[in-house]
């Protein structure tokens, strides 16, 4: 940006040298210039400043006009000619302020609303006032009407031509100097083509190379090159040394476009400059809004996916949530609520997994039902709290006495099974004599109280004739009704006789 310390300094001189670089090149006799760049310099100053200071540049800029103006133009005509340009400069940074202009060039709606306020409106009112002033002092041999045409398209192309320059040299050189670092072979090899090409234009004066016409559309292609390859900077720079030299070749006489009177050739330079200027700066512009909203839609699409990234976890959070909750439901719903075992969807889920194995690979398997004996006595004389505390001692008694691979649950009641897989029955009523003798020998606690219960069992081993853990059971459930009808506290194995307390 501009230093706010050489501003009052560089905004004057830069408007005394542009008004030098009019007048030295003009093609009319009356000194109305080809190309004006002064007014861009006070406009560009404005618009980098956001009009601050307006009024004291405003007055020094008509300083450095009279000083330009006065070699060549009475005091009269000096002071009326700064009033009118640095009039057109404040009235074209006040449209484009209102019109929420961006200086940066970024966008085409920025490059229409410049065209519209600046070349367009204020160069147009200047041109009316500054027409006027020339037909009043100098209208020898030009009409009103001219006057007004070469002023507008001088001072317009002008505006157009340097104004995105001198704006995007003041970006600042160091970032003109970080672009240029990132800048490929290529890029400067197009660079390098469109120089070369406007130095062969410009050494060229008969307008012919190698017996081949040669006209100013030569270096158009490789203007449009540069701005479609670099910014607006260097583009704006490239799009004004072409017109700078288009201008110096219709002063000195070369006629860049054909044997022409001085008039026409003025118009040429100016059609030309304008479709040069238009098309650089327009480029340079519609690339660097392709760029932004590239850089928009990338950084929409990264948020995009950072944002799937979080709902992907979130998902997966969720879903671990939801599958440990399941387990534990399924865990509540295989397990009794009151004693922490198995309960009886779960003893037969199991059950006939266990079943089904031990036919296939022809393991012993066995069942063992447990029954407490007069277990309603327990819960009237005591109260069904006491019976609950009863069957949670129970059951944790006959864990105790179980292998790791047995399988306990509450069947129902005050009634207790026991899945023991590749258990013969010997050894299935051993684990049920010793779960009796645990029961019945060590009394349950109550209230600070010892309750004495008993328990009844029946065992029943896995035989061919066994369709299904059903028949098992059954087998089972008639050995427990053996036991508790030869008088309770005993083992009874299926298909034998009910034995007595000691049985194992």
């Amino acid at each position: 940006m501009l230093n706010a310390r050489l501003v009052w300094l560089a905004v004057p001189i830069g408007h005394y040298l542009g008004a030098n670089v009019g007048l030295l090149f003009t093609a009319m006799p009356e000194g109305s210039a080809t190309l004006w760049p002064a007014n861009s310099v006070l406009l560009s100053a404005l618009l980098l400043r956001d009009g601050r200071g307006m009024f004291p540049l405003a007055l020094l800029v008509l300083l450095a006009e009279v000083l330009a103006d006065m070699p060549l133009f009475s005091m009269k005509e000096a002071l009326l000619f700064g009033a009118i340009n640095v009039g057109e400069s404040l009235v074209a940074f006040a449209l484009l302020r209102r019109m929420g202009f961006d200086s940066r060039f970024d966008t085409l709606a920025d490059l229409r609303k410049f065209l519209l306020a600046g070349p367009v409106a204020a160069a147009l009112l200047a041109a009316l006032a500054g027409g006027a002033v020339y037909s009043h002092f100098r209208g020898y041999e030009t009409s009103y009407l001219e006057f007004i045409r070469v002023w507008w398209f001088g001072d317009g192309l002008g505006m157009l031509v340097f104004t995105p320059l001198f704006l995007g040299v003041a970006e600042g050189w160091g970032r003109i100097a970080e672009r240029l670092r990132t800048i490929r072979a290529a890029d400067w090899a197009v660079l390098a083509l469109a120089f070369a090409a406007l130095a062969v234009f410009v050494a060229i004066r008969d307008g012919t190379f190698f017996g081949m016409p040669v006209t100013p559309a030569l270096i158009l292609p490789f203007a449009i090159a540069v701005a479609a390859r670099f910014g607006l900077a260097v583009s704006a720079g490239t799009a004004a040394a072409m017109s700078l030299a288009i201008v110096v070749k219709t002063t000195i006489g070369h006629k860049p476009f054909g044997a022409e009177e001085a008039h026409e050739a003025v118009l040429r330079a100016q059609e030309f400059v304008l479709a040069l200027a238009v098309a650089t700066v327009g480029l340079s512009a519609l690339l660097a809004e392709l760029r932004a909203r590239q850089h928009e839609a990338d950084l929409a699409n990264a948020r995009l996916a950072e944002a799937n990234e979080r709902l992907e976890a979130r998902v997966r959070e969720k879903t671990e949530q939801y599958e440990a909750l399941n387990r534990e439901l399924r865990a509540l719903a295989s397990i009794d609520a009151l004693t922490g075992i198995a309960n009886r969807r779960a003893f037969l889920e199991q059950g006939h997994k266990e079943f089904g194995n031990s036919r296939r690979y022809g393991t012993p398997l066995s069942l063992l039902i447990l029954d407490l004996d007069h277990f309603k006595r327990v819960n009237d004389r005591f109260g069904h709290e006491a019976g609950d505390r009863v069957l949670q001692q129970t059951a944790a008694a006959i864990v105790e006495m179980l292998r790791s691979g047995d399988l306990v649950a509450r069947y129902g009641g005050e009634e207790f099974v026991v899945l023991a897989p590749h258990t013969g029955l010997h050894d299935a009523a051993t684990l049920a004599g010793r779960i009796k003798e645990r029961i019945s020998r060590r009394p349950l606690v109550y209230d600070h109280r010892a309750l004495h219960v008993t328990i009844s069992i029946g065992v029943a081993s896995r035989i061919d004739d066994d369709a299904d853990l059903h028949a098992l059971l059954r087998r089972a459930d008639a050995a427990l009704y053996d036991a508790k009808r030869a008088g309770r506290d005993r083992v009874a194995l299926a298909g034998t006789a009910a034995a007595g307390s000691s049985a194992r």
